[in-house]
């Protein structure tokens, strides 16, 4: 069947966008740090107590920090599951269980990755018992965990023509209602200038009457970031409480810096093709 230049033509538009959009959708998974960043670290810290009325505490710190490499591995997790008893109790399930991580997903197309984009995993759970714990002074003593989950990396200019400043990525903190056996969670989130300026973002997400909103980062070539987030549970002498929450920090690729034409620039290219002159046949 043979069709006229303007169908040929209109055809062949057809398809170039349909696949250029499809192109367009494969984007949003890119990894924007296995792109752009040299050094990722993810760590997580806890701290465990049995503290009397006084102040004076029977306590354990656990640290672990890791470096990511998405070329060898398409995740990397800080994690700890620890247990920690108080001095002594009448009760031998008084005791602290505490379970927290801070992992880092990398996006496709990362060999092994099962993320669409780089997402950082936020997971913390446990159970403090103080029903009769007493801590070395034989005094009466409250359970408590502090935990802290930090992730770190750097983005270097070059990758897709981008240069310093220019928008590569965004760090997204979901709406999320935390649970109510944390007495506080704060996230804070960082950006370290070349310079050696450091501009600090806080806000406290809980206690609050709301659920918190979600947040949306920047994030720039030429630049370096941390995030932090940082939580107590409490339970007083007598009592047993349980604490958890969950939550997803994604990074969306942002700009044209990962090998994809915009859908406009591709038609004027198309179009412009169609207006040159055709040889007519003899």
């Amino acid at each position: 069947m043979k069709y006229p230049n303007n169908a040929l033509l209109f055809i062949s538009l057809f398809l170039l966008l349909a696949q250029q959009l499809a192109q367009s959708a494969a984007t949003e998974a890119a990894s924007v740090l296995a792109a752009f960043a040299e050094h990722e670290i993810v760590t997580s810290d806890l701290h465990l107590s049995y503290e009397d009325a006084a102040g004076l505490a029977d306590s354990f710190l656990y640290h672990y920090s890791i470096g990511a490499e998405p070329e060898l591995f398409p995740d990397a997790y800080a994690s700890w599951d620890v247990s920690f008893a108080p001095y002594s109790s009448t009760i031998a399930t008084d005791a602290i269980d505490a379970q927290l991580s801070l992992g880092l997903e990398y996006g496709q197309p990362v060999t092994g990755a099962t993320y669409t984009n780089d997402t950082f995993v936020v997971d913390l759970s446990g159970q403090i018992a103080a029903q009769a714990a007493l801590n070395r002074r034989g005094n009466p003593a409250d359970g408590r965990v502090n935990g802290t989950v930090k992730g770190e990396f750097d983005l270097e200019p070059g990758y897709g023509g981008a240069v310093h400043g220019d928008v590569v990525g965004m760090l997204v903190v979901p709406q999320y209602n935390l649970d109510t056996g944390l007495t506080y969670l704060d996230f804070s989130f960082g950006q370290t200038h070349t310079d050696g300026a450091e501009v600090m973002y806080t806000e406290v997400l809980y206690p609050s009457p709301f659920p918190f909103g979600e947040m949306q980062f920047e994030l720039l070539a030429g630049e370096a970031y941390m995030f932090k987030i940082e939580y107590e549970a409490y339970v007083p002498y007598g009592a047993v409480g349980s604490h958890s929450a969950d939550f997803l920090i994604p990074i969306i690729p942002q700009g044209d810096f990962y090998g994809v034409p915009e859908p406009a620039a591709l038609l004027l290219a198309l179009l412009g093709l169609s207006l040159l002159p055709r040889r007519r046949g003899r």
